[in-house]
């Protein structure tokens, strides 16, 4: 009712005094943070400190070892959204391993991974999702994009080829697939392989030349 009335400080005081409770109950803390984080309009020495407050929070909620699937996912979100994203990748790879057909949860440890840069965990993640799933999009466009910063031209020609054929309209992933195949025509020793990939590198862009409107790329 206070956040309602734009009274960010009165409301923070009420959750503060809620937050020393011995609520004995992880998903009671989950809310609590939850609430902490909607601030999104208070001044900027009151939204930090709900802030705080909400990763204080999710803390004492894990310290709780919550079991139930959905209480362990709003947990995960949360230590994502505070920056505790060591905390939320352990939570995340525990709902992996116990529940693996649960929607989202492969796809923000990959996001965790991706910002942490470890790519061999974020690879192993997408092959499993692409295990289940062969045609998800935007796995397959992420195996390509990381296997072409690994060098790994070949592969990642097969990835984004894949895109392509799952959506014709991604734009992008035209151009990354003749980066692919320009590439793998540089350094192939075999004359006649190079420029097969240097013929289909330019049947790519005219591709993507006659499918959009004319621009600098």
């Amino acid at each position: 009712i206070l956040v309602q009335q734009k009274d960010y400080a009165g409301a923070l005081d009420v959750l503060q005094k809620a937050a020393v409770q011995d609520l004995r109950n992880p998903l009671a803390y989950i809310e609590l943070a939850e609430l902490c984080l909607g601030f999104n309009q208070a001044e900027a020495k009151v939204k930090d400190t709900a802030r705080e407050l909400a990763k204080t929070l999710l803390v004492k909620a894990g310290d709780l070892q919550p079991n139930n699937p959905l209480t362990l996912q709003r947990l995960a979100d949360g230590y994502m959204y505070v920056g505790l994203s060591d905390k939320a990748s352990a939570v995340y790879v525990q709902l992996v391993e116990r529940f693996p057909q649960l929607p989202g949860v492969r796809e923000r440890l990959i996001d965790i991974y991706l910002s942490q840069e470890d790519k061999d965990k974020a690879w192993a993640q997408l092959e499993s999702i692409l295990k289940d799933i062969p045609t998800n999009l935007r796995a397959h466009y992420l195996m390509g994009s990381l296997a072409y910063d690994a060098n790994d031209m070949a592969a990642a020609r097969d990835h984004f080829k894949k895109v392509l054929i799952l959506n014709p309209d991604f734009e992008q992933a035209y151009y990354d697939l003749a980066g692919t195949h320009i590439n793998l025509a540089e350094r192939n020793s075999d004359e006649a392989e190079g420029a097969k990939e240097a013929r289909q590198a330019l049947e790519v862009l005219e591709r993507a030349r006659s499918k959009f409107k004319e621009r600098f790329i």
